[in-house]
């Protein structure tokens, strides 16, 4: 099954999954309770036991197979989702081609009452589940497909319901107009959403992530880490002399030594894990998670370097920027409600010692859980 999304990041590719589960579960039940309804209504349990009893453990077990698949989905690894999605298919056609069956069936019963649930029945379910599954527009078009085929096969076979079938085959073009559209509302909503998320989540100027974002990030890394007991490495960084720059040669030149040093930040760091934020003024934050002390000092020289060595050309003026940095790396064995905001404190001190000690450098420190104070690293 193809998951088209507004983006092909793992979190759009979650979200829609995770639509699809929620959207479909309580639909899955409603075949054998309406079956149920609609054979007592009609006598079809007394009158034909066999194709009441065999309806029933059908779109039972097919409700109980179906809903246990979408359960299981809370249980995927990221990794395991595209072969969770290739799958999700055979777990839901079975109870609409079942019920189209049912309804071919009703087509050829003595019982007008029947075929009359069956057909109103069929009409409501089937465009229910095209609305349920517009996430996904293939799989969509593929359960109508199997709600419908059966019915229309049957009614072209028999002469005398090919009035019947061609109802059958309207309804299925308007279904697959009404899923159509039901499918490009969604992903409109979602691109909106995405947008509006990433405004909120995006400082204006340099593009980077900003203050609320690494809070939440560094929360959840906090969290995510100390579940297996991780590294996690955190580096604050500030632009030494900034308010000369901004006092000398003005906010807009300031502006643009803001954007100069994010792209250089965002394109050194070269792992999709790491993250890069703009934490208010001129200060950056750097978060590296699975990255032990020495990992995060060559990260943090890395960055400094760089910066230093590439100077800021704006229309008439050319500026050497030098930065400060403060690092931090732990071993996360327990989640603390304040550990994300101690983290934060334990970089900043190093940051103020790299101030103290004459700018233009990084200075690591490592919790030392012995004697809980900072330990300065060579």
């Amino acid at each position: 099954m193809e998951i088209k999304a507004v983006d092909y990041s793992e979190d759009n590719r979650l979200r829609i999954l995770s639509d699809i589960v929620k959207r479909s579960k309580p639909g899955v039940w409603f075949y054998p309770i309406v079956w149920f309804l609609i054979a007592v209504d009609t006598d079809i349990h007394q009158k034909n036991a066999l194709l009441f009893l065999l309806g029933s453990l059908y779109f039972i077990m097919t409700a109980l197979i179906r809903f246990y698949y979408l359960a299981s989905f809370s249980k995927q690894a990221p990794e395991q989702l595209d072969s969770w999605a290739d799958k999700l298919p055979w777990y839901v056609v079975p109870q609409p081609f079942g019920w189209g069956v049912l309804f071919s069936i009703s087509m050829f019963s003595e019982m007008p009452n029947f075929e009359l649930f069956m057909a109103f029945s069929t009409a409501g379910i089937c465009a229910g589940g095209a609305n349920t599954l517009a996430p996904d527009k293939k799989l969509s078009i593929i359960f109508v497909i199997s709600f419908l085929i059966p019915p229309m096969i049957m009614g072209f076979i028999a002469p005398d319901r090919w009035v019947l079938s061609i109802m059958v085959l309207l309804f299925f073009i308007f279904i697959m107009g009404v899923s159509r559209n039901q499918n490009r509302e969604y992903w409109q909503a979602l691109s909106n959403e995405t947008k509006l998320v990433k405004l909120s989540n995006t400082d204006p100027l340099t593009k980077l992530f900003n203050r609320r974002s690494f809070d939440e990030k560094l929360n959840e890394l906090c969290h995510l880490s100390s579940r297996a007991h991780e590294l996690l490495s955190l580096a604050v960084i500030d632009i030494d002399h900034f308010k000369k720059i901004n006092d000398m040669h003005g906010h807009v030149i300031g502006d643009e030594c803001l954007k100069a040093i994010s792209n250089t930040l965002a394109s050194c760091l070269t792992r999709t894990t790491d993250s890069c934020s703009r934490y208010g003024g001129e200060e950056f934050c750097v978060i590296l998670p699975g990255t032990d002390s020495e990992g995060a000092k060559k990260v943090c020289e890395r960055l400094r370097t760089r910066i230093e060595q590439q100077p800021i050309i704006t229309k008439n003026k050319t500026l050497n920027i030098e930065v400060s940095i403060g690092c931090v790396t732990q071993r996360i064995q327990k989640f603390q409600n304040n550990l994300p905001e101690t983290l934060f404190m334990q970089a900043d001190k190093a940051l103020y010692e790299a101030k103290e000690q004459g700018r233009n450098r990084c200075v690591y420190f490592e919790f030392d859980p012995k004697s809980e104070n900072y330990r300065q690293m060579t």
